[in-house]
């Protein structure tokens, strides 16, 4: 459990220098039993464990960022070659103070002049590297230095780290925000820092310590505003590797230092249990809809779902309610897809859900569907009202047409072998 007079809060704090920090900053080349640690990873433990603005060494630390940002001392750790350096430095120190305190005039003014530069790189509804590399210019009067045959990725790297997702949260206009999630999620790189495989891909082990670092990034997300709408898959996913009801188990090999153990002792796998559920939950609640569910026109507004025509109408009212907005349950989108195609998804969940068409960049095999899923496993349904004019085409192995002809979910259903699937 989380005690803020544990062994682990103990140790760290007498560490702590008077000057509020641990030493060195961001990096230290070579830790020692007096140094074992830099400032910033003293930090992510304590808040782990617990602690918050209102606690005196966190107040103590925040003083001493505050000095570094305003350049009322230079800090230990070493100036990198980087032009870039600077401009990076201030944002990792702005992103840690804004993990505890969200008000921080220097922190978010900081922050404001990144969210700048990224809500001109997403006006136009997606990421836009060549206008975030403009912009940040702009802002910044030095261009990101990127090696041009490594443009993608160190761009990408840049746009997509752990430090501008702590500082956006809560600070982007919905438009933006929805683009920017939308290209983190997706990310082949995940969240650098933090996780190196695209978010939107569920851990094939759950009780691993790639799935604490899963989970690392994704408890960034979740103080986004449109952290409910994005991360449905996410709670699919943990509801269906409980160890039991309501208790989850990352294993002993989730045991990092940083994220875990909470407890004193992981001797006793309950005392682990514990730690991870107390993790897990606290999650879920940020995840979970504290208000009543939605209705099928309310699902419509919220969703911004387009109606095109009488069969796109005919598809939404037919599937809306295995929404988890909708139903408050989890998992009932992979259920009934599973019941309809006669495929077996134990293990999966849905990563994506629209009925406003694709919208993932993938082409699907005909005009945009009426209904488009993805599962965790990769495999896209497309959902149609209507049988589309001249011969069927041949899928991709992990693509299956479904024909819904139904005014509602029927056991009338032929299965081809070409993978369309009509249901009448």
């Amino acid at each position: 459990m989380i005690n803020h007079n544990s062994k682990w809060v103990k140790q760290i704090l007498d560490l702590q220098h008077e000057d509020g920090s641990w030493g060195f900053f961001h990096t230290l080349s070579n830790p020692t039993k007096a140094q074992p640690m830099t400032t910033e990873q003293a930090l992510r433990r304590l808040r782990v464990l617990g602690l918050t603005k209102d606690d005196e060494p966190i107040k103590r630390a925040i003083a001493h960022m505050e000095r570094l940002l305003t350049d009322e001392i230079p800090g230990l750790d070493r100036i990198e070659k980087s032009p870039n350096w600077a401009i990076n430095r201030s944002r990792i120190i702005a992103a840690d103070i804004l993990r505890f305190d969200r008000t921080n005039s220097i922190a978010l003014g900081i922050a404001k002049r990144w969210v700048l530069v990224m809500e001109q790189a997403c006006a136009s509804g997606t990421v836009d590297f060549d206008v975030y590399l403009s912009c940040y210019l702009n802002e910044f009067g030095i261009p990101l230095m990127i090696n041009a045959d490594k443009a993608k990725k160190q761009c990408g790297n840049d746009i997509c780290n752990y430090y501008p997702a702590v500082m956006y949260a809560g600070l982007q206009t919905e438009r933006a925000e929805n683009a920017w999630l939308d290209y983190l999620l997706q990310y082949q790189g995940g969240m650098y820092y933090v996780y190196e495989k695209p978010l939107n891909i569920v851990p094939t082990v759950f009780a691993s310590k790639q799935t604490s670092y899963w989970l690392a990034a994704l408890e960034v997300i979740a103080d986004y505003r449109l952290a409910l709408k994005k991360l449905g898959f996410v709670v699919d996913y943990l509801m269906q590797n409980q160890l039991s009801p309501h208790v989850w188990d990352l294993g002993q090999q989730a045991k990092d230092g940083i994220y875990f153990p909470l407890s004193d002792s992981w001797r006793k796998a309950e005392d682990r249990q514990r730690d991870c559920t107390v993790r897990i939950q606290k999650l879920l609640d940020k995840l979970t809809l504290k208000v009543p569910f939605l209705t099928y026109d309310e699902l419509v507004t919220d969703c911004d779902i387009k109606v095109r025509d009488e069969n796109h109408e005919r598809i939404t009212k037919m599937f809306y309610g295995y929404s988890r907005r909708v139903s408050g349950k989890s998992g009932l989108w992979v259920e009934i897809m599973g019941k309809i195609l006669d495929v077996d998804f134990s293990g999966a969940t849905m990563t994506t859900g629209c009925f406003n068409s694709v919208n993932d960049g993938k082409e699907p095999p005909y005009d945009n569907p009426d209904c488009y899923i993805k599962m965790s496993d990769d495999t896209r349904v497309y959902v149609y009202g209507a049988v589309q004019n001249g011969e069927l085409k041949q899928l991709k192995d992990n693509e299956y047409v479904l024909y819904a002809l139904s005014d509602t979910v029927t056991d009338n259903i032929e299965r081809r072998t070409d993978k369309h699937i009509f249901m009448r």
